[in-house]
């Protein structure tokens, strides 16, 4: 290979000081990356690239959360593959190595800035391109920095193909069973973002963790909480009962992801968390009374006014959390009011229901209001009542149509969203009004009552 005078002075002076300064030979190791002299004039211009990245706000702490500037993203997209082990030798590094000419002083440290635009820079490169450099950069038992390196590249491209790369990275080898608490950071982050990324990386997420060492799968599943959103629920429930050490967390973030779920939830899921109720063990009684809760399972309303007479604190707080959160109730603790609230409820739902339900549909509009008035009423299994009443809605006249909205607004439930939001098209100013206010009640969202805006913010549910 053609020497390159320049190049070797400054190798051997990072090497001559390795004794005192780890940072300068880790540093080498990127012009090294570089492996000719044209490879070191890429790599040069690689360091002048990110230097105009550089603010005078900018923090030394490297994470890739801060957004680089669209211009300096454009230049390094246009990097030919061979800058790849570069970009990359950057990130584990953290540092910049130093110029040709430089002979002292420690290498420059990547700004959090830096770091984002060298990953945008990789992802300009393509998946494809980046998963094998990474996954070769993985084999054997690489060290701590090339690890969290890898999992924050994983993180900026990856999809449901790389979920299980991810979980290599992050994976301890040569006989260490607990994974390093900075490689972990690392993979909850990158897991979090290829499940954000990728739908399917989330639907069959519940094969990865199974696939995945017990180190790291509660890990994993954090991430799935983190996501928010109401497509892990499934998958992570379908994993209950499969490893008892999982199943508090498991539950725990099925709690988190519950709230952006629209009822009513699949029934399954809700089975496969109602048998905790039953459990011995008061942690996972605790945990499954919240998430039912969460969920709005009237089917475990039963048991969980049984549990508000628990000699647990903790289990009676949890069910009678979950019992005011169902019922929107501020009944006081005792067993003996809810069971008697349930018990009047279950009777009405049973007798007297079904014909209010019926009279939505009366020719007679009056008959139609009244039963409005009675169902909005009432808060048990109010997710089924309001699909009943959102057929209502479509009512000739305006004034049925304007109470209908009232009445989905007092049962409270987010089943009746997108019905409420047709309903911003309505003819009629004052249906517009009221289904303007039912939204805002039901979503916690304050926009005005307007077809397009409502449309675009998608309801309550970030699916």
């Amino acid at each position: 290979m053609k020497k390159h005078p320049a190049r070797q002075r400054a190798l051997s002076a990072l090497l001559s000081r390795a004794r005192v300064n780890r940072v300068a030979c880790a540093a080498a190791a990127v012009l090294l990356a570089s492996g000719s002299a044209g490879g070191a004039d890429l790599s040069q211009r690689i360091v002048a690239i990110l230097s105009g990245s550089a603010t005078p706000d900018a923090t030394p702490d490297a994470t890739p959360d801060a957004t680089p500037d669209a211009a300096i993203v454009e230049r390094l997209g246009k990097l030919p593959p061979d800058a790849l082990p570069i970009l990359f030798g950057l990130l584990v590094t953290g540092h910049f190595p130093p110029a040709p000419e430089a002979e002292e002083g420690a290498p420059r440290r990547l700004t959090e800035v830096q770091v984002a635009a060298t990953l945008a820079g990789l992802r300009a490169l393509g998946r494809g391109a980046v998963r094998e450099y990474v996954a070769g950069r993985l084999e054997g038992d690489p060290d701590i920095a090339t690890r969290v390196a890898a999992l924050h590249v994983l993180g900026a491209v990856g999809g449901a193909g790389e979920l299980e790369l991810a979980v290599s990275a992050a994976t301890p080898k040569g006989g260490r069973s607990a994974p390093f608490p900075r490689v972990v950071e690392a993979f909850v982050e990158a897991a979090e973002a290829i499940l954000r990324r990728d739908a399917r990386a989330l639907r069959s997420v519940d094969f990865a963790i199974r696939g995945t060492r017990r180190a790291l799968r509660h890990h994993l599943v954090r991430a799935v909480g983190a996501t928010r959103s109401a497509r892990g629920i499934e998958p992570l429930s379908d994993l209950l009962g499969e490893d008892p050490r999982l199943d508090v967390v498991l539950l725990t973030q099925i709690a988190r992801l519950g709230s952006s779920a629209r009822p009513p939830i699949d029934i399954a899921i809700l089975r496969n968390v109602r048998e905790y109720l039953w459990s011995d063990d008061a942690q996972l009684v605790r945990e499954a009374a919240h998430v039912a809760g969460v969920l709005d399972d009237f089917e475990a309303m039963e048991r969980l006014v049984e549990l508000v007479r628990d000699p647990r604190t903790p289990i009676r707080a949890s069910a009678h959390w979950a019992l005011c959160r169902m019922t929107g109730l501020a009944l006081r603790a005792d067993a003996r009011l809810w069971r008697s609230w349930y018990a009047a409820e279950s009777s009405w739902y049973r007798d007297q229901a079904p014909g209010l339900v019926e009279n939505l549909r009366h020719e007679v509009a009056g008959e139609v209001v009244k039963a409005l008035s009675e169902l909005s009423r009432h808060r048990l299994h109010r997710h089924r009542l309001a699909v009943e009443i959102e057929a209502v809605l479509r009512h000739e006249r305006a004034h049925v149509r304007r109470l209908g909205c009232v009445a989905l607004r007092q049962l409270g439930s987010h089943v009746a969203v997108p019905a409420l939001i047709e309903r911003l098209l309505d003819p009629d100013e004052s249906v517009i009004l009221e289904a303007g206010n039912a939204l805002r009640a039901l979503t916690g969202r304050e926009l005005p009552p307007s077809f397009d805006a409502w449309r675009d913010s998608a309801g309550p549910t970030p699916d």
